[in-house]
């Protein structure tokens, strides 16, 4: 194989693999999925496609009274929950029932402190005599046990909770305009790669609930056995060792919940998250008309809206940073609104205007003629000569709809029966013109009958006679029909291309 043929091939391969992949971009819209609604004609029932990844919101749909616009989303997150309200309305997602969520939840964990006075007594006798923990024994084991409970998010947690954390405060988050521009396209992977995005969130939240989930129950049977001794020795206490531990009991109990709320909060996000599918779910959306019977224009203007689907567990999971030996941090989860705008669908529903009018001019295909008196190179006497005027004719053209407007490439096309009126400049008369006329978008053309005056020779006078002792021929105004082409810009009595 020569040197040449194998760059052919080559350059032949990278061109259909060029051409594959743009065939696949996501940010664009294949050609056989494309809008069909056209925003130059008036629209029977007909779809509006936006992509997800690069929406745009429509420009004024205008349809028929009744019709139906079916709206597609391209693309769609499977993070999210679409739906297509009225703007004017107003939709709520249902309220939080976790109100004080995981903010500062562990901030107020490291805040727990143990009160450990001087003089207390290191042990004590039960009501039988027998030797028991004194007050000091059971603040020391109060103090080992609170700090074993401030150790806990550290050991191997922080790491692993800030990266989950991050991993769904990325998806939560609008998806930036610039993601389509971005060659990497890294701020998409969430979104095409779906699947190994929720393995990485929960092998992360695993990995923080792991010292939880172990460490709870050991604390809570820790707190039962010191409430358990206190409970031994209470008789004998007197009334400031008492304070001391009930004070430092509370602690621990309030501790022992907060990780307890820490875990449940974690486990309900791990919940949420093992829910999210692979794929998004497209499903059509539709505008209708409200009124379909009403004869006056109906303008709606929809807004595409989305739900985040891990937006509510996130709020209850909305942790700010540990304050703990290390102080280690962690980022915390956005507060987004209950739903928020992607596009908006501009719709105006009309019935059919049968009647429109349109501004332009009529071309005359056929001259308009005048006479005079002209010398002659072969006469001794001036003989009658002819003048062929061509000219054009402003004039307003009237339009009557035949069947319907229809939609050819998301363009207008119609079809009339028109009637115009226009001035002849050549004759300083009135022209009158019928005929059908064929219209795309707003121009219309026409082939017509012009229906003018003209000037013809009459007393029997010719072209080339001599006029001998006349000063002019004899001629009389005529109406003639002529064939002509008219071009016009319509100017609609309805809404559509205006």
């Amino acid at each position: 194989m020569s040197n040449t043929l194998r760059h052919l091939l080559l350059a032949v391969c990278l061109f259909l693999s060029l051409g594959l992949a743009g065939a696949q971009d996501p940010c664009k819209i294949p050609r056989n999925a494309s809008s069909s609604c056209s925003y130059t004609a008036l629209n029977g029932s007909c779809t509006v496609t936006i992509n997800r990844l690069h929406p745009i919101s429509t420009a004024t749909i205008y349809a028929r009274r009744g019709s139906r616009i079916t709206v597609i989303v391209l693309n769609p997150s499977p993070f999210e929950d679409l739906s297509l309200d009225l703007k004017s309305a107003t939709a709520q997602a249902p309220p939080d029932q976790f109100a004080k969520g995981f903010t500062n939840l562990t901030s107020a964990l490291a805040g727990f402190e143990i009160s450990q006075p001087h003089g207390l007594s290191a042990r004590a006798l039960d009501a039988s005599g027998n030797s028991v923990p004194g007050v000091g024994q059971i603040v020391t084991k109060q103090a080992a046990l609170l700090k074993d409970m401030q150790k806990v998010p550290d050991a191997g947690f922080n790491t692993s909770a800030r990266q989950a954390i991050r991993a769904i405060h990325k998806i939560e988050l609008p998806l930036p305009v610039s993601a389509c521009e971005d060659t990497t396209r890294d701020a998409l992977d969430p979104w095409l790669k779906t699947a190994s995005w929720r393995a990485d969130v929960l092998k992360n939240l695993n990995d923080a609930l792991n010292p939880l989930n172990s460490a709870i129950p050991g604390f809570e049977t820790r707190i039962k056995e010191i409430r358990g001794q206190i409970d031994t020795i209470i008789l004998s206490v007197n009334g400031t060792e008492y304070d001391v531990l009930t004070k430092n009991q509370k602690q621990l109990t309030e501790a022992e919940s907060a990780l307890t709320l820490m875990q449940s909060q974690l486990s309900d996000l791990q919940s949420e998250a093992g829910k999210i599918p692979d794929q998004g779910k497209q499903q059509p959306l539709f505008v209708t008309d409200l009124q379909r019977k009403d004869k006056n224009y109906e303008i709606q203007v929809w807004s595409l809206n989305y739900v985040n689907k891990l937006g509510a567990v996130a709020k209850r999971v909305s942790a700010d940073k540990y304050v703990g030996p290390d102080s280690v941090s962690f980022a915390g989860l956005a507060d987004t609104p209950n739903k928020q705008t992607i596009s908006t669908v501009n719709v105006q529903f009309e019935p059919d205007t049968r009647f429109e009018l349109s501004t332009g001019f009529l071309v005359p295909v056929t001259p308009y003629h005048s006479y005079a008196a002209a010398q002659s190179a072969s006469a001794t006497a001036p003989v009658v000569q002819k003048t062929d005027t061509y000219t054009v004719v402003p004039a307003a053209f009237f339009n009557f709809l035949l069947g319907k407007e229809l939609v050819v490439s998301k363009q207008r096309m119609a079809f009339f029966f028109t009637g115009a009126v226009g001035y002849t400049p050549a004759t300083s008369s009135v022209a009158l013109a019928i005929g059908p006329s064929f219209s795309w978008r707003s121009i219309v053309l026409s082939p017509l009958a012009d229906f003018s005056r003209d000037t013809k020779l009459t007393g029997g006078w010719t072209v080339g006679q001599s006029l001998g002792t006349a000063t002019a021929p004899m001629t009389t105004s005529v109406w003639e029909v002529k064939p002509a082409i008219g071009i016009s810009v319509r100017i609609p009595l309805g809404g559509a291309s205006q």
